[in-house]
């Protein structure tokens, strides 16, 4: 085989690794805030796109390619990222042939290796952005130009090839003028050598100025505007710069190890150092170091001026690093000494680009954005005559791109998150302009902490309405706002009746108002609370706020804060407290039980007892979003007869056996059905068929499948009790319905071991607790208590314990509560026979008043906060906790 089909052979190879690298898990991130911009601008039309980059000061060259991609390979994440992927793949043979032109074709080699496995290149190929494009145009710039210079004339092919790169570098991104200054620079420094070029240079210059004065008339205004600005940051330093640059283009941007990056980061850049020393060819070595050196200083005088400085627009100097360092390395490789240097080194960079590719890959930190996530929530719950507020450019781009705001849908106010001058009065204008015509307001944040200080939208929409939920998406904040109707904000008064309680002696609610009386599924229900702090808390709480059916399962929680944190109160202060819970979709209509309780932000310690807070009507809503728009963890579109099972929910994956697995089903009605149909749901070995758990209940129990509306989607709770016999391996979950079974999915039964042993215990006791579980007694260190418990029979439940020191008064001082023991092993999975361990420890208060303090235990349910009573030897409730110890606090 000669050695032109062997490097064609290579080369292929090369090419494809750099394809499979690039085109791995495409897709499987959703656009991010950058990409919104690739998407909605080409989907404004042919004739709009200049006038609208125009506007944003870019050039628009990568916009137009993508409208002329979109009708071919569609407008997908995986069709948009693949334009990226096809200019990154690119770069594998043109940096060959450059590298070849420079210097050889081992070199070139080399250099095609680097660049097909560079996370950096990996990185922009997954991004439906213009970077990977941005170096395409350059390499050829370069090229053309090393064929003229090395021609000793312009011949009219290279001299097009090379104008019409330069052009297309610069209608993609004005760094490309760093490429033009490297080659003038280059020429001037070379003058003598190329003195007859220098007039035909200039020609090529002048003609590419002029096919690029078009562009720079139109975007000037706002270039220079935005160099004008005085933007508040602090530019980096020359050495912190090109620490950045050269970490993105030994090893990328995903590698967390500092030392490890750098240790990449240093080899690489000691062969690009290497690599400079030619002293036959040096030439070459004088273009390229021009080519990286000038856009280095380039940037850094961008720096100086604008905040917008990133390793990313410098991707058009990077086929230069690669280069020097593969002739660093095949300098080395020429060397007997040498060779196993190279081996090193090349082991490190390969090992290096590893690890940062399987970051890009499979670490979330590195993930670029959740807008996928964001509006899938929003998909769900938005309403048609909801508004919807941003504050940066793009996110309606992402928001039209996922389908929440259609023609008819939410109206959009932008409220911009302005670097230096911010309008709070015109702001404040436009808001109360806008919560006059809707009652529930989606504020979408991106770039803003919780809590922001110089978030003045959010602060107003705090101080106006009800927050219903508040959560991150990676770097975009949601937060649904509402009001009992539009224009009717919240108020300052605090509350008084008809509910009132104390809690810990801390706090004391002293009313609750609701509203409206009844909430719609999909909809948010208002619960203003008034609060007295009975002395300062010393630290910040939570109120949860449950919402429950009739059998106990929890269907809803707001659990939050108070807008200004309780540890910042005075004792006396009255707080008025505003709340959104929200009803999820698919809520059957019914009556419901609101429950407050408040504990610990940092420890989840509970304050006081849970309060109900009345009953709460939640009606069947106008209108229910599309199937396919419903949040579920695991899609199953099975059908039957005049129903469909969207999916179901489970709280874990994996089970004990004697555990029970919460399930949560979420069914459709496209017709009314007919009559009342039930489901029965089992839990079958996947191999030998063993049922293991069964549950026959009605579709949804309390709400019969015969009084749904068509259209209808209805959320179904049901507890599947796995046998405490069940082997471990893998299950199938089954559903029956009308007698046909679809197979939904599996869950996996793991090893317990059971301990019937009892340890030895300092304070014995024999106080049983319902039909099944009896406490043997406890053993005491300091303020950390070992209960030790037995259980007698099947439980029906997963019981919590409470720990509390109560004073004479029966008020709690202090306190623990947790699942027993610790939830690890919850109580419905306890087996006949076993003894469980569970520790407790009682923080006192830092002042505790002289007396006697009582220690008593026991346990209740989480969802209902009943207490388990205690029985008596005829089987009689004889109270709902157990006296553990007294104490006697002295002088």
């Amino acid at each position: 085989m000669n050695t032109s089909r062997l490097t064609l052979i290579i080369l292929l190879a090369l090419c494809l690794l750099a394809f499979a690298l690039g085109i791995y898990r495409l897709g499987a991130q959703g656009l991010w805030f950058d990409e919104g911009e690739s998407v909605w601008v080409p989907a404004q039309g042919l004739t709009s796109i200049a006038p609208i980059m125009a506007i944003r000061g870019l050039p628009p060259l990568y916009f137009y390619v993508v409208w002329a991609a979109v009708p071919l390979i569609g407008q997908s994440e995986f069709a948009l990222r693949f334009i990226s992927l096809f200019f990154g793949v690119l770069l594998v043979p043109l940096t060959f042939v450059l590298a070849r032109r420079l210097y050889s074709e081992r070199v070139g080699r080399w250099a095609a290796l680097l660049a097909a496995i560079s996370p950096f290149v990996a990185y922009y190929d997954q991004e439906a952005r213009m970077y990977t494009m941005l170096a395409v145009p350059a390499l050829l710039s370069m090229l053309a130009f090393a064929r003229i210079l090395q021609a000793r004339r312009a011949t009219w092919r290279w001299a097009i090839v090379y104008v019409l790169a330069t052009t297309a570098g610069l209608y993609t991104y004005y760094y490309t003028l760093f490429v033009v200054a490297a080659q003038g620079l280059f020429l001037l420094l070379r003058w003598q050598r190329y003195r007859s070029l220098l007039v035909r240079g200039l020609a090529l210059l002048a003609l590419v100025g002029l096919l690029f004065v078009p562009w720079a008339i139109a975007g000037w205004a706002t270039i220079a505007g935005r160099m004008g600005s005085a933007f508040d940051f602090t530019p980096l330093t020359p050495w912190d710069l090109a620490g950045q640059t050269l970490t993105a283009f030994g090893v990328g941007l995903t590698m967390p190890d500092a030392l490890a990056a750098a240790l990449v980061t240093l080899v690489a850049s000691v062969l690009a150092l290497f690599g400079l020393w030619d002293q036959r060819r040096g030439e070459s070595g004088l273009l390229l170091a021009l080519w990286l050196g000038v856009a280095f200083a380039g940037s850094y005088v961008v720096n100086l001026r604008t905040p917008w400085v990133h390793p990313r627009y410098l991707m058009l100097a990077f086929p230069a690093f690669v280069i020097l360092t593969a002739r660093g390395l095949t300098m080395l490789t020429a060397r007997r000494r040498g060779r196993f240097v190279a081996i090193a080194a090349a082991l490190i960079i390969v090992l290096g680009s590893a690890a940062s590719l399987w970051n890009l890959y499979y670490n979330p930190a590195y993930v670029k954005g959740d807008y996928r996530n964001l509006v899938a929530a929003m998909r769900e719950l938005v309403q048609p005559d909801d508004a919807i507020v941003t504050n940066i450019p793009w996110q309606e781009s992402l928001l039209w791109y996922y389908g929440v705001l259609p023609a008819n849908g939410p109206e959009l106010l932008y409220l911009p998150q302005e670097y230096v001058h911010r309008d709070q009065a015109e702001q404040a204008r436009q808001l109360t302009d806008l919560t006059g015509r809707h009652r529930r307001v989606w504020l979408v944040l991106y770039g803003l902490a919780d809590g922001h200080p110089d978030s003045l939208v959010e602060r107003w929409l705090d101080a106006h309405m009800a927050q219903a939920f508040n959560l991150w998406f990676q770097d975009s904040r949601l937060i649904l706002y509402a009001l009992p109707a539009p224009g009717q904000y919240v108020s300052d008064e605090a509350p008084q009746g008809p509910v009132t309680a104390d809690f810990g002696g801390v706090l004391r609610l002293t009313g609750v108002v609701t509203a409206p009386a009844s909430a719609a599924a999909g909809d948010v229900l208002l619960v203003d609370l008034g609060w007295q702090a009975l002395q300062a808390p010393a630290v910040d709480y939570v109120v949860a706020l449950h919402l429950s059916d009739a059998a106990g399962y929890l269907v809803g929680q707001r659990d939050a804060g108070p807008l200004v944190p309780t540890s910042q109160w005075a004792a006396g202060q009255t707080v008025t407290d505003h709340h959104g819970v929200l009803v999820p979709v698919g809520t059957p209509p019914g009556d419901y039980t609101l429950t407050l309780s408040v504990y610990a932000r940092d420890d989840g310690a509970r304050l006081g007892e849970p309060v109900s807070l009345g009953a709460v009507r939640v009606a069947r809503p106008d209108a229910t979003p599309a199937p396919a728009d419903v949040l579920v963890q695991h899609h199953t579109n099975a059908t039957w007869t005049g129903v469909q099972l969207i999916g179901y929910d489970v709280d874990r994956e994996a089970f004990r056996a004697g555990e029970t697995a919460h399930l949560t089903l979420l069914w459709h009605a496209p017709d009314a059905p007919y009559r009342d149909l039930n489901v029965t749901l089992q839990l079958r070995n996947a191999q030998r068929g063993g049922i293991v758990a069964q549950l026959d209940a009605p579709l949804a129990p309390g709400y019969p499948s015969n009084q749904w509306a068509p259209g209808e989607i209805v959320r179904a709770y049901h507890d599947l009790p796995i046998g405490g016999r069940a082997t471990p391996g893998h299950y199938n979950l089954v559903a029956f319905v009308e007698g046909r079974e679809v197979v939904l999915g599996s869950l996996e039964v793991q090893f317990r071991s059971i301990n019937t042993a009892v340890p030895p215990i300092q304070h014995p006791m024999n106080a049983r607790f319902g039909q099944s579980i009896e406490l043997l007694g406890y053993n005491a260190q300091y303020t950390t208590y070992q209960l030790v418990w037995r259980c007698t029979g099947p439980v029906d439940a997963s019981y919590a314990v409470f720990v509390h020191l109560l004073d004479a008064d029966g008020h709690i001082v202090a306190q623990h509560d947790a699942p027993a023991p610790g939830g690890v092993v919850p109580t419905a999975g306890w087996q006949p026979g076993e003894v469980v361990v569970d520790e407790h420890t009682i923080v006192w208060p830092t002042s505790v008043a002289l007396g006697t303090y009582r220690l008593v235990a026991g346990l209740y349910d989480p969802a209902t906060w009943a207490r388990l009573p205690i029985l008596d030897e005829g089987g009689q409730p004889i109270g709902d906790h157990v006296l553990l110890t007294t104490i006697e606090v002295q002088p």
